[in-house]
């Protein structure tokens, strides 16, 4: 479909032209770097890095391109969904009607100062920036030295509640200058907040002064002004208070400041309250009620003016609320399923990886066959398919849990105060949700094939990042043995041929792996382990493969040849696995899975704590299983024979501590 084609019928008709412009240049100057936009045979359209060499035959002339590609079409929405983020916030900057100033934290030299600043102080951008801010005139009372200002990048927070600055003009005006250190593409830096409060403070002063001279302002004043008494209860209020929240003023007398203030902030308004009794001034940001039912947000700055009067002043500050969250929100939410992203759940787990949160776990959640939708059904149906996912997943959720889409086709839940035990339960009940679902799927057009692995840190001692990889290393595990998991397609072939060669059936294995897990639980094996074991299990004759079928299917007593050429296949499926990455971590359990207690198994004649744990579990699983089923070369024991024969072995050919777990699970069964 490609070779002997034009280059330009893979293109669109932008870079076709512009491509059929430059090839003379390309062709003079023996090389071309650009851009250009191809066609993917799907109809999408990708944005590829092109960069083509000439070249020459042995007397100069023109003879070929060498042009390589490279995919950017993630990096350039990456970039403009950056480029939007920018702008946005450049937007909030450049529009506010707070004066800000944006410093660098390590020098304290400014690095940029918003119009409202410059208008509010009639100096020009240039006299800021660079300079340090303890050198500007005007800003010389707010951090007079260097100390004040490396007690700000020790407290990261300080506010100032009236200070004089002085304009241009000489006029000197009062400001509330609020600052904040954080970091910007991994440098720290200080926003300084500064509002102009002249007209607050003259009001303040005035009604100080004579409680005769407030009235006035207060019914005149652009922002809500309300007195209220030592219960809370409304005293006086102004026009603009009743045009902020609906009600007139009658109704207002009659209420007091928990009427107005929304459930969810009940508390924290009564807490700001008594510091305002306690301390004689406060400041807060809540949420108010408006008499049409609606929600909003102000701020209020409220002072004691007598013993039993305080006086408060309120700003709606909804507007700016709402540009702060939707800012938050592009920042931590993945645009297409509405959870947290990768970089909330990378810092959610800092945040939680404290001991007032242990245990804490962490379940990793992988879909299979994303692309195969995607391919077959198309990227509308594929994103119906993260997010129908997505709901699933947060259903399933605890309050106080952080679920997160921290890939393409991945998901991540952060369990606080979890152990392991309750986390396996969370991960049975997602993965029966899953089944419920695809179960009732009615008129979609596929299933949800999901693969779940989980791990747990217990307490402070174990690093986070360690409890991560054993997350990811049993969902690793758990895909091998999805049968509906592309990592599953070799294994199954393989087993197949196994299954087909020998007595070996799928049923068998089965057992074995369920038998394993019993006695991996029993003495209380890790999650990883109990992972490995699983997969081990239904793999341990993985060798057979490579063993003639006569060998496998002699229905008598194996020649002594014979007998050699059988116990080749544990060194055989050990070189096997020992060559995929996935299956490395069960390569030595295969190897030892017929080495016995006393030192006289194969191929190693191990002996004792030597053979790995995992291998004697098995060893002990898959002899019962043999036993009890019918064999070409004799009939099957009874249950009671068999677990007779594993007890009389036990300190010989099996290890005591894993026949007694086997015994208690028999026992268990039995009852």
């Amino acid at each position: 479909e490609i070779i002997g084609k034009w280059f330009g019928d893979f293109v669109s008709q932008k870079s076709k032209e512009i491509f059929i412009e430059k090839f003379p240049i390309f062709k003079k100057e023996g090389q071309l770097h650009c851009e250009v936009e191809m066609l993917h045979k799907n109809g999408s359209t990708l944005s590829i890095a092109f960069e083509g060499k000439i070249g020459n035959d042995n007397e100069g002339a023109f003879k070929q391109t060498h042009c390589i590609l490279q995919d950017v079409t993630e990096q350039r929405k990456a970039e403009e969904a950056l480029n939007i983020s920018e702008v946005r916030y450049r937007r909030l900057f450049e529009t506010a009607k707070d004066g800000i100033i944006i410093l660098d934290a390590d020098t304290g030299k400014i690095l940029d100062v918003n119009p409202f600043l410059i208008d509010m102080l009639g100096y020009k951008k240039e006299e800021f920036i660079e300079k340090n801010i303890w050198d500007i005139g005007s800003l010389k009372d707010i951090l007079a030295s260097r100390e004040n200002f490396f007690e700000l990048q020790k407290e990261e927070y300080i506010r100032y509640e009236d200070l004089p600055l002085q304009a241009a003009d000489g006029r000197t005006i009062n400001v509330e200058f609020v600052s904040n250190v954080y970091l910007v593409n991994n440098k720290k830096v200080v926003q300084c907040n500064i509002r102009d409060i002249s007209d607050r403070k003259k009001a303040e002063s005035a009604l100080f002064e004579s409680e005769s001279k407030y009235s006035n302002y207060i019914e005149n004043a652009p922002d809500g002004v309300f007195v209220i008494d030592s219960k809370g209860r409304y005293i006086e209020v102004n026009r603009a208070a009743s045009k902020i929240t609906g009600y007139s003023k009658e109704e207002l007398l009659e209420m007091n400041i928990l009427d107005l203030t929304d459930e969810e902030f009940i508390d924290d308004c009564t807490m700001y309250f008594e510091e305002l009794i306690n301390t004689g001034s406060t400041s807060a940001t809540l949420k108010y009620k408006r008499k049409d039912g609606l929600r909003r947000w102000w701020i209020i700055n409220a002072v004691k003016i007598s013993n039993e009067r305080f006086i408060g002043f309120s700003s709606d500050i909804t507007d700016r609320k709402e540009a702060e969250d939707s800012l938050f929100y592009l920042i931590y939410h993945d645009y297409l399923t509405g959870l947290y992203n990768r970089k909330y759940f990378d810092e959610s787990i800092i945040r939680l990886d404290k001991e007032k949160y242990f245990p804490l776990s962490i379940l990793i959640a992988d879909i299979n066959g994303v692309r195969l939708i995607n391919d077959a059904f198309g990227y509308s149906e594929g994103d119906n398919l993260l997010r129908d996912t997505s709901k699933i997943l947060q259903n399933r959720c605890h309050p106080g849990d952080v679920i997160a889409r921290v890939g393409g086709d991945d998901f991540a839940i952060l369990m606080p105060n979890t152990n392991n035990d309750e986390a396996y339960e969370r991960l049975n009940g997602i993965i029966n949700a899953f089944e419920e679902y695809n179960k009732n799927k009615k008129n979609r057009l596929y299933e949800i094939n999901l693969s779940v692995g989980y791990a747990t840190k217990s307490g402070p001692d174990e690093f986070i990042a360690e409890t991560v990889k054993a997350a990811d290393d049993y969902l690793r595990t758990r895909k091998l043995l999805n049968s509906k998991s592309y990592h599953n397609a070799l294994i199954a072939s393989m087993l197949t041929t196994v299954y087909e060669k020998s007595e070996e059936t799928e049923e068998h294995s089965k057992r074995i792996a369920v038998l394993c897990m019993k006695i991996g639980e029993k003495l209380k094996l890790p999650q990883k382990n109990l992972g490995e074991l699983e997969l081990f299990s239904m793999l341990h004759d993985i060798g057979k493969v490579v063993i003639d079928d006569g060998i496998l299917k002699k229905p008598g007593k194996l020649t002594d040849e014979e007998w050699v050429i059988m116990k080749t296949h544990s060194e055989v499926g050990y070189r096997i696995t020992k060559s995929s990455a996935d299956l490395e971590t069960i390569s030595e359990y295969i190897l030892t899975h017929h080495e016995r207690w006393d030192g006289r198994g194969y191929p190693n004649g191990l002996m004792g704590e030597d053979i790995p744990l995992l291998s004697r579990i098995l060893a002990v699983s898959d002899s019962y299983d043999a036993m009890t089923e019918d064999r070409v070369y004799r009939k099957k024991m009874s249950d009671e024979e068999a677990i007779k024969e594993i007890l009389l072995n036990s300190g010989t050919q099996f290890d005591p501590q894993v026949v007694s777990a086997f015994e208690k699970i028999i026992m268990e069964q039995n009852k």
